[in-house]
């Protein structure tokens, strides 16, 4: 996007904490400019937002509401990629009066799905038809042949976003009945596609599906499933660190803990009667976490998803240096040190 409006011949400010990665984009274009700024100096903000015809806000979900505040205030127009949270729905009769726009979800996914699910539907309802069943499947994953962990995924856009996003629930239409999967199912059901040069991915449901029936037009719609592709061995991994509750947002304290610690710590308080199985062994904490995770959820040490997770290094008995701190922050952080894509890989979109 920097690189589109520059080459238009807009100028375009770049304001982020990271300035460097900022340079890098702008690129030495005389219609660029960097600011070093950081989400909780609001007063900048302020100013930047005044000074600019036009504000995108690419931060954490969480700041979109304080950005759009600015805007109405200084009306000027704003847009993000992320969902429309029940906050910034509250914005919309304030920014209609302001004459303001706050246009989100703009991106890939919500976005560009959005756009060409509505040429699609807008055509069959021109057409006399009508949309019976519906789906909308995005991924952004590594190409194939950079898929080469046991997750088979690099992140290709916020590391804290991905893991996050894995906490949600989910709720669609299948043949005229709902269907609610609560977080902790999230991963257990993918379905397989087959896709020419890629091979086979899995499905799992994204968030609420339902409220698209409306805003697409389609109340005649008996399925409607919004989902997200994965490479096979993503799901079984996702689903095995949710039930060890290794992406939870629980503060504990983790002073003095190793990583293997840290699991065992997570498998006493979901089984509390295998902490004195736990006393007992002598032969090592990952040997420990392996009969456990056998005995408890009938997975074994050859499964993808116990190899995935022994590779990420959540079973390594290594110090982690925290203190207070949750386990989706160490999960997340684990997996950003080593889930990157590389110099020169590819990364690749499938919708």
């Amino acid at each position: 996007m920097v690189r589109y409006l520059l080459e238009k011949r807009f100028s375009v400010t770049i304001a982020s904490n990271t300035p460097d990665r900022a340079a890098e984009m702008i690129a030495g274009s005389p219609n660029g400019k960097v600011v070093d700024w950081a989400a909780d100096d609001e007063s900048f903000l302020e100013r930047m937002v005044y000074e600019h015809d036009l504000t995108v806000s690419l931060l954490p979900h969480q700041f979109h509401v304080m950005v759009a505040r600015h805007c109405l205030v200084q009306k000027k127009n704003m847009v993000t990629t992320s969902y429309v949270k029940p906050e910034m729905r509250a914005l919309d009769v304030d920014a209609k009066k302001a004459g303001v726009l706050l246009l989100n979800e703009i991106g890939l996914d919500p976005g560009i799905d959005h756009m060409s699910a509505m040429r699609i539907i807008d055509h069959i309802h021109s057409t006399g038809g009508a949309v019976l069943e519906f789906y909308s499947i995005c991924g952004a994953l590594p190409a194939p042949e950079a898929a080469d962990n046991p997750f088979r995924y690099k992140f290709s856009w916020s590391p804290k976003g991905v893991v996050m996003a894995s906490n949600n629930d989910a709720l669609y239409l299948q043949n005229g009945k709902q269907v609610a999967v609560p977080s902790k199912d999230l991963f257990k059901n993918p379905f397989p596609v087959g896709l020419p040069h890629v091979g086979i991915l899995e499905v799992y449901p994204n968030r609420d599906s339902l409220m698209y029936q409306s805003l697409y037009g389609i109340p005649e719609a008996q399925t409607l499933f919004r989902g997200t592709f994965r490479y096979p061995g993503w799901c079984e991994a996702l689903d095995l660190i949710k039930q060890l509750n290794l992406i939870s947002q629980d503060i504990i304290d983790m002073t003095g803990m190793t990583y293997a610690d840290m699991v065992l710590n997570q498998l006493k308080k979901i089984y509390p009667h295998s902490a004195g199985m736990i006393k007992k062994q002598t032969n090592g904490k990952t040997e420990m976490i392996k009969q456990l995770i056998s005995k408890h959820l009938s997975i074994s040490d050859t499964s993808q998803a116990f190899r995935a997770l022994k590779w990420l290094g959540l079973f390594n008995d290594v110090p982690m240096n925290r203190q207070r701190d949750s386990t989706f922050e160490v999960t997340s952080d684990l997996m950003l040190a080593r889930m990157n894509m590389r110099p020169k890989e590819r990364d690749m979109v499938v919708m």
